[in-house]
């Protein structure tokens, strides 16, 4: 797939690739007020996030109380401890953990991105140490995001998650 883009274009943000990286990178650069030139390789968007179910995985966030989910920080630390390899990058680990609710409630508020939890989908690892408890088949804070009817008729031949092939 090729497309043109006009010679007088111009943008203050350009991101490489439609994931769910490149697509909050797009939206809080877009939320800031910056113009911003999204590219894509494939004609889908959505990445491997889409590919993968289109959830992403924050542990101990503020939605989940209401959703009646209980975690902890120690708790995930503790899981991921049993279930990535060792020697990766411990600050970036902490700051992932530390700072993922800021991020979902950054983009709640400046974006019309919104999360909802994913009650019936368990840690990978239910078994390891810090998993959440799989009674109920209730599991740690997963979301997904809400697709608009709109959003779903626009990007529905493009879109490779199941939020909007179900439109």
């Amino acid at each position: 797939m090729t497309s043109a883009i006009a010679s007088d274009a111009c943008a203050d943000v350009i991101v490489v690739g439609a994931g769910a990286a490149g697509m909050t990178a797009a939206a809080v650069a877009a939320a800031q007020g910056l113009r911003v030139l999204l590219l894509e390789q494939s004609r889908w968007i959505g990445g491997t996030t889409a590919i993968s179910g289109g959830m992403v995985w924050i542990p101990a966030n503020h939605k989940m109380p209401s959703a009646g989910i209980a975690d902890s920080l120690d708790e995930a630390r503790r899981y991921l401890g049993h279930t990535i390899p060792p020697g990766g990058d411990a600050q970036a680990l902490e700051t992932f953990l530390t700072r993922g609710d800021e991020a979902i409630r950054y983009l709640e508020a400046r974006t019309a991105l919104r999360l909802q939890p994913v009650m019936r989908y368990p840690d990978y690892y239910p078994e390891r140490p810090g998993a959440t408890p799989a009674a109920g088949c209730s599991s740690r804070y997963r979301s997904m995001p809400r697709c608009s009817a709109a959003h779903s008729r626009c990007c529905a031949r493009r879109c490779r998650s199941s939020c909007c092939s179900a439109a």
